[in-house]
């Protein structure tokens, strides 16, 4: 929680390796968290990001909402997620 504009996205998307570093460094347990100097397709495979103007659908569930902004390329693995939830 912040003020806008205190840096709390930035922060997100530095961590998600939207963002290089010009000091410091990032880890993941053990792998480094790298900018797009580095990466072709920013991110990684483990962490998401959802912006602030994620609209949520107030007429479907939680589990919905996120899944329906999630890539459908591995349904199965998307479905096996949500079945816990």
């Amino acid at each position: 929680m912040g003020e806008s504009g205190s840096g709390k996205s930035t922060l997100l998307k530095v961590l998600r390796g939207e963002y290089d570093l010009n000091h410091g460094q990032i880890f993941w347990k053990t792998e480094a968290i790298l900018g797009p100097k580095h990466h072709l397709v920013i991110g990684y495979d483990f962490m998401k990001y959802v912006a602030q103007e994620f609209e949520l659908d107030l007429f479907i569930s939680v589990v919905d909402n996120i899944g329906k902004h999630l890539s459908n390329f591995y349904k199965e693995e998307k479905k096996s997620v949500f079945q816990n939830c």
